[in-house]
């Protein structure tokens, strides 16, 4: 099986931002053949990379298919505007992360333009706002409102999927803090499968919700079984770690140990728990099965990075054993 890589969370870390010193990282991912994909970040402007979205373009393998997330995109917008969101019951909120949708548009255009080719397979979506702001609320109505809208755009070819993230949880200080799956799944199947429409399972954020290393197999089977689930995404998280901290949505490698080469040592992703997952999930029928790693701390150097990735893809690939 081939591989979605978030490759920005994994990127060196350089002040001022160095296009040629991630081009290198680049360069380096292009020869890794397990990585048959590549999770393209959505920012607030709607383009898909912060400093230079041309050079973006620039760094990708003909090779590679595409998913693009809007979660940058989507907290960022929050920063300014609590209200923001596709699920907000606030209709300025709601209309503004609809425009950020539109024009993710353009940057699925544009790489399919550069590939050639029908490139990006999924955008990912989020149900916003969090929550525990005060004087916000989001409902399975709103969500329900904006998937509609967005059914009938034209998304050149990509299918639309809700990626969970932790759910708002009375007395608990959220990551995200947006709808639960339950909530999520119900939105998706009053608007109907008119293109193709689903979830997507991250396993740190759903351990985050339920401060829970079990939650997120619970929520696999959930999607699954609701025929919804077309992604799953391992990311890690830890309930105390010095660099990763509380259960904080910071994408942990996975546990180090006797499978690891590499790892955190308080990390509650084990090849076992991804497994279990694999399994309940039916990886074999999902349209992508992912890796999010955020190296740390930000000092490690190019080759430290890469290491961890390959140890990451060498683990999926034993979880994904007979």
């Amino acid at each position: 099986m081939n591989y979605l890589c978030a490759a920005y969370n994994a990127a060196p870390v350089t002040q001022p931002w160095s296009g040629a010193r991630e081009s290198e990282y680049y360069r380096a991912l292009k020869e890794m053949p397990r990585i048959g994909l590549l999770e393209v970040p959505v920012h607030a402007t709607g383009q898909i990379h912060a400093q230079d979205p041309a050079w973006q373009l620039d760094q990708l393998d003909p090779r590679w298919d595409c998913v693009l997330t809007l979660i940058p995109g989507t907290l960022q917008c929050l920063q300014k505007d609590p209200q923001f969101g596709l699920a907000s019951d606030s209709e300025p909120g709601r209309a503004s992360a609809l425009r950020l949708a539109d024009l993710t548009r353009q940057g699925v255009r544009q790489i399919n333009a550069r590939c050639g080719r029908q490139a990006v397979r999924w955008v990912e979506l989020h149900s916003a706002p969090r929550r525990s702001a005060p004087g916000v609320t989001g409902s399975v109505a709103a969500l329900t409102a904006s998937l509609r809208e967005l059914q009938d755009w034209d998304w050149d070819g990509a299918g639309l999927a809700i990626e969970h993230c932790d759910a708002w949880v009375p007395g608990q200080r959220p990551e995200k803090g947006f709808l639960s799956l339950e909530q999520e799944i119900d939105a998706i199947r009053q608007v109907g499968q008119r293109r193709p429409l689903g979830i997507v399972i991250n396993w740190g954020r759903s351990a985050i919700e339920a401060r829970d290393p079990a939650a997120p197999l619970r929520h696999v089977r959930a999607a699954h079984d609701a025929g919804l689930l077309h992604g799953l995404t391992f990311s890690g998280c830890t309930s105390r770690d010095p660099l990763y901290g509380e259960w904080l949505d910071q994408h942990a490698p996975f546990a180090s140990g006797a499978a690891a080469k590499t790892g955190c040592p308080n990390s509650l992703l084990t090849v076992e728990r991804a497994a279990a997952c694999l399994r309940a999930a039916d990886a074999a029928r999902l349209s992508f099965v992912g890796l999010k790693i955020q190296p740390l701390p930000a000092t490690l150097g190019l080759e430290q990075r890469l290491a961890i990735l390959n140890d990451t893809i060498a683990l999926l690939d034993r979880a994904l054993a007979p």
